[in-house]
């Protein structure tokens, strides 16, 4: 049993004490019906649920796949109709075959209960045996769906408060208010510009935190006003590029996704450097996807990908996120550019807002 996962290990305690019951049950009904001595019809209702309990996993199995595919009713009932025709064979005929094999010679033997009470028992029996499967599927599905919703609430939370921690954080803060402050004498009116856009930024930065998915056109916007920001603060050292390349504006994303690569591409491409420095967002569709390009004109990642600092704050956080919102369908590549510079690439799939859902990847 240690072999098992969590919910599995669940079922098989919860199954356990049901078949240990039924095998009494069906004991005590051979031993009164047959004149049997107890430890033969213990013996006979043992190998009669053992049996069952042998073709309850291929039921299970089946029952399971039948709930991933999207099929009619009309269709399900066939072919519950078929498994059953066909267990309640093999188990009826392997368990009578069991029983005249081990206890054939006993003349108190007279199995009255086999024609079509047997028959209409198993099937009884076996009915009762789908239906608990079914419902203990089914109640794994929720729990694990709201386990699911409950963490992605959590990580969009956390979302929120890295999004807030982007305005008040001392590096950025306090950088964004010396700007403005050099400003106020000599370029009063970009002075008055960088506290428009601090403005703008802090008013969409809390509006899409109350969302799971925003619009592209409000997520550029987002990022269009931090690189402004960062514009003003860096001046001629910072120029960036946005090429949605003709994506509908109301494409489906998750709030926050492209913010955080934004940052660290400035972070750790473009202020390190002396020099003026590049960035530049794209975005652009294959096969059914949206895919979003970062990329910056910096020295790189001296490191791996994987274990840089990059994934292990902005992009970590953004990966989990991924998989709560798509499962597996989706994709993170990072690479160093020739000569130099670093892009990552998001990919997603491409939904309208609104009909855009989580999907349920238990």
């Amino acid at each position: 049993m240690s072999a098992l996962d969590g919910q599995s290990r669940k079922t098989v305690q919860f199954a356990l004490p049901i078949w240990i019951a039924a095998t009494l049950v069906q004991a005590a009904v051979l031993a009164a019906q047959e004149r049997l001595y107890l430890p033969f019809a213990l013996a006979g209702a043992a190998i009669y649920y053992g049996l069952l309990g042998v073709l309850a996993i291929p039921v299970w199995k089946i029952c399971e796949s039948l709930r991933n595919r999207s099929y009619g009713l009309p269709r399900v009932i066939a072919i519950h109709l078929l498994l059953g025709l066909a267990v309640v064979t093999v188990w009826d005929g392997a368990y009578l075959g069991t029983l005249y094999l081990c206890a054939g010679g006993n003349p108190d033997l007279r199995l009255r209960d086999t024609g079509l009470w047997q028959l209409l028992g198993n099937i009884t029996t076996y009915a009762v045996m789908v239906a608990g499967i079914i419902a203990v599927q089914t109640s794994r599905r929720l729990q694990m769906q709201i386990r699911r919703e409950s963490e992605l609430r959590i990580l969009v939370r956390d979302a929120e408060i890295r999004a807030l921690k982007l305005l008040i954080r001392p590096h950025f803060f306090f950088n964004a208010m010396n700007a403005i402050y050099s400003l106020i004498e000599t370029r009063p009116r970009e002075a008055q510009e960088m506290v428009d856009l601090l403005a703008q930024l802090m008013r969409q930065t809390l509006e899409a935190a109350e969302e799971n998915l925003v619009s592209l056109d409000c997520e550029l916007e987002t990022v269009k006003t931090y690189l402004r920001i960062e514009k003003v603060r860096l001046g001629d050292r910072l120029t960036f590029r946005m090429e949605p390349n003709g994506i509908a504006p109301d494409s489906a994303v998750p709030p926050f996704l492209l913010q955080p690569l934004v940052e660290n591409a400035i972070k750790h491409g473009i202020a390190p450097k002396p020099g003026p420095g590049a960035v530049d967002v794209l975005i652009r569709t294959r096969a059914g996807h949206l895919e979003f390009t970062v990329r910056d004109t910096g020295p790189g990642c001296p490191q791996p990908p994987p274990t840089d600092e990059r994934e292990s704050h902005g992009l970590s956080m953004i990966r989990r996120r991924l998989e709560n919102l798509y499962g597996e369908d989706f994709s993170i590549v990072q690479r160093n550019l020739d000569p130099s510079g670093f892009e990552v690439s998001i990919r997603i799939p491409q939904q309208k807002l609104d009909s855009a859902v989580a999907v349920d990847h238990a």
